[in-house]
């Protein structure tokens, strides 16, 4: 199954909230549809791609970043707290 979803004119924090929906569906936390507490509608994820003003990371099965810059990825889900913080 391909997921494929985007934000368009994404700021930074809105960026981190979509890494962080990505990691939740990739680690089977968040369901897709109902019934999860008889095991359906969690999945796994296998490979992530993330292309994000103009640059490209790759994920692999156990969520390591094998390609572009952990630290931009990093940056945009401490956004995340910064934009709570002042909320």
């Amino acid at each position: 199954m391909h997921v494929h979803f985007e934000i368009v004119d994404a700021k930074d924090f809105e960026a981190g909230l979509a890494i962080f929906l990505l990691r939740d569906l990739w680690l089977g936390n968040v369901a897709i549809g109902g019934e999860k507490s008889i095991g359906r509608g969690t999945v796994r994820g296998v490979c992530a791609k993330i292309n994000f003003r103009g640059k490209s990371y790759e994920l692999d099965a156990s969520g390591k970043v094998i390609s572009g810059d952990k630290a931009e990825l990093a940056k945009f889900a401490a956004a995340v707290k910064n934009w709570s913080d002042s909320e």
